[in-house]
């Protein structure tokens, strides 16, 4: 264990994000529970680039959730990255300043349309609605199996679901996993050209060594009988 990992854990963000999400059940800031715990490198992401923001509680509370229900550190990060990446762009275009403004429902069909955040790549869209997804569905699972006073407390750090028929036609993964491969293939025929052209001078120099070796295998065994 370092000396980062040592001090670096989840109780540093007491007094930096909301205490109930320090402490939440069913996560490894329960006090009495056994459930994993976020990944100190990720507790140092949260303090370093999203606490300060209107999202610092939901992703943190994103962070909690994926980590309990065993998403390995590096997927956590991941979603936690591309989400706070988001939200800054989002939140200064719409002129947001709190979470309470934002509409998700309302927001992401005109984003996966490209009337918000034009200079998007569709594969960006179409990553930042997986991600979102993936992690509004995660809390409100968990938010879910707490008792019912509990869930009241939390609901407010939850990020807002998106019913899928609010993006019904809007989705498009697989004209985009067809695009990415066509570019592959492309990037691909043009580099074969040049691999045919190197091949028959590797495949003569091989011989030769072969030849060479084989020849003094034999040679030496020779010695040997004789």
């Amino acid at each position: 264990m370092t000396e980062s990992s040592r001090h670096t854990t989840w109780t540093c963000l007491e007094g930096s994000i909301a205490s109930e999400i320090v402490r939440a059940p069913k996560t490894g800031g329960e006090a009495q529970g056994t459930w994993p715990s976020v990944d100190w490198r990720n507790v140092r992401y949260l303090q370093r680039a999203v606490v300060g923001n209107p999202w610092a509680n939901h992703l943190a509370l994103v962070a909690a959730v994926m980590s309990a229900r065993r998403y390995d550190a590096r997927s956590v990060k991941l979603v936690m990255c591309r989400l706070h990446a988001r939200f800054t762009l989002l939140f200064k275009e719409l002129a947001l300043h709190q979470m309470n403004e934002w509409n998700a429902e309302q927001f992401f069909p005109s984003y996966l349309k490209g009337e918000v955040l034009a200079q998007d790549s569709a594969s960006t869209r179409e990553r930042f609605w997986i991600d979102y997804s993936t992690a509004s569905k995660q809390v409100w699972l968990w938010l879910k199996g707490l008792p019912e006073q509990e869930q009241e407390r939390y609901r407010s750090f939850a990020l807002p679901l998106v019913p899928r028929l609010a993006v019904y036609g809007l989705l498009h993964f697989k004209e985009s996993q067809q695009r990415q491969q066509h570019a592959r293939k492309q990037e691909t025929d043009a580099i074969v050209p040049h691999f045919a052209a190197m091949r028959p001078v590797n495949l003569s120099s091989h011989r030769q060594r072969t030849d060479t070796d084989e020849n003094g295998y034999v040679g030496s065994k020779i010695e040997s009988l004789l």
